[in-house]
């Protein structure tokens, strides 16, 4: 049984719990790690010390980091994962993220540790079995290996897989945002069901207030797809692109496409965004103006940006596939179709465009989802309270 966190009373000022957290800098990573920053900023409980795995890099740091993470410059080799890139950039981070601590420690004795994500404490096991530490993850290296090759071609992420055995099966407690990172977690990784706990990540539900006055204005009958994605190709852009230039595109509808890549066609009806920083004010007038999301993404571990979708009441589209299902309930919030079938993906998106009265209906119904499984006021509550539990030497659920 997967373990559950018990309420704790509140903790007087000098009592409060120590942590020092490790975080990735990287991408959705890095949303969820400021999120945490600003939720235990005045937290009573907890003393929340943040760290970013690869500040404070010494030269001997950055020289293994570029040694590390050379690719090969073959496409096959790449695409097979026969370079190990995912094991030796995983290899590179969690050396820099070991290095910071060692020296962070030499001054500050947390009560509990923390590591977001599993790849930042490859190289800590031995510090894992001192100090009391919690793990926070999205996904497996087994899971990866599912996203990023084909089957015959699984046993290139078994490095990675050793890897991250070690320390998730030596912390205290391991949180993970899904149920089915969760069951990986167990299968493939041995760590013991009773350590393991399903927290789903939240948004700030604040920052999309409004929003749905925003929508409403008279924007001449345009309706827009919106598509929030840094990484264009693995977030399932070429689908939607293909799909939109083959079946969608019309006078009345554009997409608009959220991302810091620059291959995209060229379209009249296609509206490129880049250097859209998260929650600023450009980033919430594209999702203020937006009639629905869609991000055909195969190889999301959670996706985020559901959920910031859900919380501006957008209906959502996207691939039934991994973590996704959890979020997106479909026919209630949006829609999920198979991967590959551009057809159904292509329906859907009209079915909403065709529609006003269920793409407000979806909406709303997204927005009350968030509402009660996914804002960071709920997801840090209950990690605060583990890191409490943690701390206390509490018994952990059998």
């Amino acid at each position: 049984m997967i373990g559950t966190v018990s309420a704790i009373a509140e903790t007087p000022a000098a009592q409060r719990v120590d942590v020092l957290s490790i975080q990735t800098p990287l991408l959705g990573n890095k949303t969820y790690a400021e999120l945490l920053r600003r939720a235990y900023r005045n937290s009573p409980a907890i003393s929340f010390h943040a760290l970013w795995g690869d500040e404070r890099r010494e030269p001997f740091s950055r020289l293994i980091g570029r040694i590390l993470t050379r690719r090969a410059p073959i496409t096959w080799i790449n695409a097979r994962n026969l370079d190990f890139f995912p094991a030796r950039y995983e290899l590179a981070t969690s050396f820099m993220a070991r290095r910071l601590l060692v020296r962070t420690l030499r001054n500050h004795l947390p009560d509990v540790l923390h590591f977001h994500t599993q790849c930042l404490a490859l190289l800590s096991t031995d510090l894992i079995r001192r100090i009391p530490t919690v793990i926070t993850a999205d996904r497996t290296a087994a899971l990866a290996a599912a996203h990023q090759t084909t089957p015959s071609w699984y046993w290139t992420f078994e490095v990675s897989r050793r890897l991250e055995s070690a320390p998730l099966r030596n912390a205290a407690a391991v949180v993970t945002f899904s149920q089915w990172a969760a069951d990986s977690m167990v299968r493939d990784d041995g760590v013991a069901p009773r350590r393991l706990f399903v927290i789903p990540p939240g948004v700030d539900l604040q920052r999309f207030d409004g929003i749905a006055s925003v929508r409403t204005a008279d924007r001449r009958g345009v309706k827009r797809i919106l598509f929030v994605g840094g990484e264009f190709r693995r977030k399932g852009g070429p689908m939607l692109v293909d799909v939109f230039l083959d079946r969608l595109a019309a006078a009345d509808v554009e997409l608009h496409i959220v991302t810091t890549e620059s291959d995209i066609p060229s379209h009249r009806q296609i509206i490129v965004h880049r250097d859209v920083q998260a929650y600023s004010a450009r980033w919430r007038r594209l999702y203020a103006e937006a009639d629905l999301f869609v991000m055909p993404s195969a190889r999301d571990a959670f996706g985020h940006v559901y959920l910031e979708a859900m919380a501006a009441r957008l209906p959502v589209v996207a691939l039934g596939v991994g973590a996704t299902p959890e979020i997106v309930a479909d026919g209630e919030t949006g829609y999920l179709v198979r991967p590959g079938d551009e057809r159904a993906l292509a329906e859907r998106i009209r079915r909403l465009l065709d529609d006003e009265s269920l793409r407000r209906r979806l909406g709303e119904n997204g927005r009350r989802r968030v509402e009660r499984f996914f804002t960071v006021e709920h997801h840090a509550a209950k990690l605060e309270r583990l890191f409490v539990e943690i701390a206390r030497g509490c018994a952990l659920p059998s």
